[in-house]
């Protein structure tokens, strides 16, 4: 016998087999598919039947016994199987097939494709079961009795399961989630769809040991029943909770701004941090926590700065280093400064700037760190205060380098002069402009400078000289004679340093005036000194 076409030829090892023509009958058994028959008469029309456990699997019909010692061949070709798994989506799915044979066991085992198309090869025309397994789960069982070649459908225990995972409250639908299915040693995880479910493809229906992790941490551990009805199965995690966190400043008073960042293994949840002082975050996973909070721009350093976060709607106490800052810009005289602005610095990130003509105090809340506060007036430097604010720091006096000046001016009868102009530059320009009132005083404030150019009109009448600032002054000027060719002017100083000197005023020429006509008389001539 030749039973190289089979399919685990070995079961045709030994077979009962029958030779039979009309009125003759002879059995035999087949040892290493070989038997031998005697005293069998001459005939063209001999049958031989080959038989399995009392069944025919093979026939051939026709032989011819014509001569002793005849050798016949006999071919067992079997019969063909083809196999098409799908799952209960009646979708293709390729499994692992294997093919028993009652009272013998494993006769083979074959794989179907991608395809779900799949074929062991020839067999016996037995009855076998077809037993079908993915990833070594028990998906299908088929009985088949091969009477000739089949084509056969196995729908397998397969199914396609969408999974959707809620915080712990069912109210939103959680993403960056991985999920696993285990049981025994089969494990299948999920496929994050952009519609926020997970795919688990082809699962095996049974019970499962489901486990949910949120950001790589575990937040669900459940047991979960796969049935035919199921496709979509909702999931609430109760390891994903809610965070409040409180921030108050040095003194107790809750923050009224900034921003707030939860952070663990390199994920980083930002929040505002509101007027009440309150930043919540939702839809944390049950950890260890590190809390970051800005204010202003400026990093802070807070007391805690982690969290175990240990149940929902937890809320946390966050002690700031924010600190109040009051101080009240003075001009150089202790008077309230109401012209210029305060720029106020904190490691040298300007902050805030305060318009000083709206008001003169200083009232804010700060980050620590190098404090500075730079006084502007009308475009040039005019005050410096600098510190290390780690403490609220309230009731301060700036006191800048603006200084009053007046300026009296009189004619040489000592009389006031009203409405004489004065403007006052430095290197930048125009600093000041005043007139002279009623009383003959022109009044400035001025930043301390050792250079200021200022020029005086009185009438058709120009004067030019220079002076310093470095505390307030009260000068005196003395318009000179008009009668004469030059002018003397007498300076008093208040204050000290009064730098004005007769060789730094000059009167600038507007023209030579014909002296009025009249009868002329004689004249003395003086010397002139």
């Amino acid at each position: 016998m030749n039973a190289s076409a089979i399919v685990n030829a070995s079961i045709t090892r030994s077979l009962v087999g029958e030779l039979r023509a009309p009125g003759l009958r002879f059995e035999f058994q087949t040892k290493d598919w070989e038997a031998n028959i005697r005293n069998v008469p001459k005939f063209d029309k001999y049958t031989a039947f080959l038989l399995y456990l009392g069944r025919e699997v093979f026939r051939a019909e026709g032989l011819r016994i014509n001569e002793e010692n005849q050798v016949l061949w006999l071919n067992i070709t079997g019969r063909r199987l083809n196999i098409t798994t799908i799952n209960l989506d009646d979708e293709h799915v390729s499994a692992d097939i294997i093919v028993v044979l009652e009272g013998v066991g494993r006769i083979t085992s074959f794989k179907t494709d991608a395809d779900g198309h799949g074929s062991p090869g020839r067999l016996l025309p037995l009855t076998y079961r077809l037993e079908a397994y993915v990833d070594g789960m028990p998906v299908g069982v088929e009985m088949i009795d091969l009477t000739a070649d089949k084509s056969v459908v196995m729908r397998l225990s397969l199914r396609n399961i969408y999974f959707k995972v809620f915080d712990k409250d069912g109210e939103m639908t959680l993403g960056n989630v991985s999920l696993m299915l285990t049981h025994g040693k089969f494990s299948r995880s999920g496929r994050y769809l952009e519609n926020g479910t997970l795919l688990v493809e082809n699962l095996p229906l049974g019970e499962y040991c489901l486990t949910v992790k949120y950001y790589g941490f575990k937040v669900l551990e459940d047991y979960v029943e796969i049935s035919p009805e199921n496709r979509l199965i909702e999931l609430k995690a109760p390891g994903v909770l809610d965070l409040e966190l409180v921030f108050l400043d040095s003194d107790k008073k809750p923050l009224d701004q900034g921003r707030a960042v939860v952070s663990f293994s390199g994920y980083e949840f930002e929040g505002d941090i509101g007027a009440d002082g309150r930043a919540v975050f939702k839809n944390l996973p049950n950890i260890t926590l590190e809390v970051t909070a800005f204010y202003r721009g400026v990093r802070l350093q807070i007391e805690p700065s982690e969290i175990d976060l240990v149940r929902d709607d937890m809320k946390a106490v966050i002690t700031c280093s924010v600190h109040s800052f009051e101080a009240e810009v003075l001009r150089g005289d202790g008077k309230p400064l109401d012209e210029g602005l305060a720029m106020l610095y904190v490691n040298d990130m300007l902050l805030e700037t305060y318009n000083l003509a709206d008001k003169n105090k200083i009232l804010a809340r700060l980050p620590e760190g190098d404090l500075r506060v730079e006084i502007r007036y009308r475009g040039r430097g005019a005050g410096l205060f600098n510190t290390y604010l780690e403490r609220s720091m309230m009731g301060l006096a700036i006191y800048s380098t603006v200084y009053p000046v007046e300026i009296l001016v009189r004619n040489p009868d000592r009389g006031v002069v009203s409405g004489a102009r004065l403007i006052v530059e430095d290197g930048m320009g125009v600093i000041a402009e005043a007139v002279s009132g009623g009383d003959g005083i022109i009044r400035l404030l001025l930043p301390a400078a050792e250079n200021y150019n200022a020029t005086l009109k009185i009438d058709n009448e120009t004067y030019s000289f220079r002076f310093t600032v470095e505390k307030s002054k009260s000068l005196s000027f003395l318009r000179p004679a008009p009668y004469r060719m030059g002018f003397e002017m007498t300076v008093t100083a208040s204050a000290i340093n009064l730098i004005i000197s007769g060789y730094a005023i000059s009167r600038l020429p507007r023209g030579r005036q014909r002296p009025r006509r009249g009868p002329r008389r004689a004249r003395r001539r003086v010397p002139r000194l």
